[in-house]
């Protein structure tokens, strides 16, 4: 009798201690970090008192990049790089500085390698999972201060969405702000690309200003 009573509490015990051991194994910053490479579709939606909009791209990343595919234009971010925006329709390209530490909006919300290495200041908590779709994913915040920004548009919290059974691919975003709300979701994922799918057009002059 008293050694069912000792399984019974080791198997009550173990989603705890399998956390535990998750969180003091890595950090829940590494998890960030350390994305794996991807090609997928993604859908982003962003509402601003009460006004918004939705678009989608095929995403992908490689390494410290990521490449976005719209209708109208191809954007190359990478880590400590300005972006780079081709124009297939007029083959021309132009760089864009984003502004640092500024607001959500300095780098796509789904740039979760970039944001994880550029912000060591944050705090990264694992608040159990959560289903996104069809994949079980650990449900990871973080609560950002811009003090650039302006006064009421400082404080912000992610919401990060690590697929388990997908190396932990962070395949949803929330962001949540005064006022304000943006997300991704990632679908169509594969982990397995060609190189060349990633690769920077060529033959494209810089845009006019």
């Amino acid at each position: 009798m008293r050694q069912l009573s000792i399984v019974a509490l080791l198997i009550l015990a173990f989603p705890i201690l399998s956390r535990a051991q998750l969180t003091n194994s890595i950090s829940v910053r590494d998890i960030l970090i350390n994305q794996p490479d991807y090609i997928g579709t993604e859908a982003f939606t962003s509402a601003f008192m009460g006004h918004g909009f939705s678009v989608s791209y095929k995403t992908a990343k490689r390494g410290d990049c990521y490449r976005r595919q719209s209708e109208t234009q191809i954007t190359y971010s990478c880590l400590n790089q300005a972006d780079t925006v081709f124009y297939p329709r007029t083959r021309e390209y132009r760089e864009e500085t984003r502004p640092n530490g500024t607001g959500p909006d300095a780098l796509f919300i789904s740039d979760v390698q970039t944001f994880a290495k550029t912000r060591p200041d944050v705090k990264y908590t694992l608040a159990g999972t959560e289903k996104i779709g069809e994949q079980e994913c650990l449900r990871i915040e973080a609560r950002v201060t811009y003090k650039g920004a302006s006064a009421g548009y400082r404080e912000y919290t992610f919401v990060f969405y690590a697929a388990r059974n997908l190396n932990n691919l962070v395949i949803g975003v929330d962001v949540t702000g005064k006022d304000s709300y943006a997300s991704s979701r990632l679908s169509d994922i594969e982990l397995d690309f060609p190189e060349k799918l990633f690769k920077r057009p060529g033959g494209y002059r810089p845009k006019r200003p």
